[in-house]
């Protein structure tokens, strides 16, 4: 049964990047990035939240069956990780839990909630608006719910919550316990696909060269994006690079490619770039074995800004187009109307290949 500490950068992971020797054996060095500041902490108490994934019930008690869940993904994890730093390679079987773990650590994090959070709202805001925009259907709804009201009153309520809705009067917003439930929403699936459609690397530092572990778990890198601005995934280009740091002396690698299981061996120079990554993935602070190299990193960071800003996380952006109503809509070129999780609004042109569209769901006011 889980405690009412729950991590979203799994302990035992932390575990591997803590020192082995020393007075300070056992403690992992965590380098604040608005301070600058390193310091040893207890892999136990750190990068922890209060019932973070608990599910609030209606009688007020907690669920804490997705943290044992989350729980059980580690156990499985942290063995199969064990076996690979020996040099093992992993079953099929093993390498679906080392990707479900992967597809978790994406998404756990208060970073990757707050993408979900986006995703939840804005998705729930735009069903919302196709709804009160479909005026027949909202008259038919009014009507069942409340026969007394008139054609011209119900009219007045529907246009009403519109401009509330467009002006941010009403708002919607995405609970915790449902920013839990998106975290799992379809992770089999996706995990699925690593297994199958993937690459997967081990790639070990040399000599005294060590990697850190980013804030965020994960780091994602997609060299080649469909086009600029575009959203950052497993898969959003045949090119994109996600990299999981497991300890000092190596890290797992992911591709689109061929399901095949690689070893390989990295210079200096990459372990600078899959660390810079590391910094870049990290909202608050990151981490590594010795002070020395937390501040190695900062320094490294520090020096190649441009870099560190390349590879900064992206969350989802939504695209919404204007069609004339029809369904199928037409392939072509359409303006889009794209929002993310800053709440930059812009609009761009793309091409739609024909039938691309025909399962979306058209507004119609």
């Amino acid at each position: 049964m889980a405690g009412k500490r729950h991590h979203y950068l799994s302990a035992f992971l932390l575990r591997r990047f803590a020192a082995k020797s020393g007075k300070r054996e056992g403690l992992v060095w965590r380098l604040d990035k608005t301070s600058g500041q390193p310091r040893p902490v207890d892999p136990k108490r750190e990068a922890a939240l209060s019932h973070y994934y608990s599910i609030a019930l209606p009688d007020g008690t907690k669920d804490t069956g997705p943290e044992d869940l989350l729980a059980s993904v580690e156990n499985k994890t942290g063995k199969i990780l064990q076996r690979i730093a020996r040099g093992e390679t992993p079953t099929e079987e093993e390498r679906t839990w080392l990707a479900l773990f992967v597809v978790f650590q994406h998404r756990r994090t208060p970073v990757g909630r707050k993408w979900l959070k986006f995703i939840d709202e804005k998705a729930a805001a735009m069903t919302a608006e196709v709804s009160l925009g479909n005026a027949d259907g909202f008259h038919e709804t009014m009507r069942a719910a409340n026969p007394e009201m008139t054609r011209q009153e119900i009219e007045e309520m529907r246009l009403e919550m519109l401009g509330d809705l467009d002006t941010g009067r009403i708002a919607i917003e995405s609970t915790p316990s449902r920013e839990v439930a998106m975290m799992f929403l379809a992770a089999d699936k996706v995990a699925e696909q690593l297994v199958e459609d993937f690459t997967w690397a081990v790639v070990r530092a040399p000599g005294s060269a060590e990697l850190v572990l980013p804030g965020m778990g994960i780091t994602l890198y997609d060299p080649s994006p469909p086009h600029p601005g575009s959203g950052l995934g497993f898969r959003s280009s045949p090119n994109a690079e996600t990299v999981l740091p497991v300890d000092p002396s190596f890290a797992l690698a992911l591709q689109p490619g061929p399901p095949e299981w690689r070893e390989a061996a990295i210079d200096g120079a990459a372990v600078d770039d899959i660390n810079l990554r590391a910094y870049a993935w990290s909202d608050a602070a990151f981490y590594g074995s010795s002070q020395k190299t937390v501040a190695g990193v900062r320094a490294l960071a520090r020096r190649e800004r441009a870099r560190v800003g390349v590879y900064e996380p992206r969350g989802g952006t939504i695209w919404v187009t204007e069609g004339d109503g029809e369904i199928p809509l037409e392939g072509g070129s359409h303006e889009f109307v794209g929002e993310d999780t800053s709440g930059v609004v812009r609009r761009q042109r793309f091409f739609v290949k024909p039938g691309a569209l025909d399962d979306a769901t058209p507004f119609r006011g």
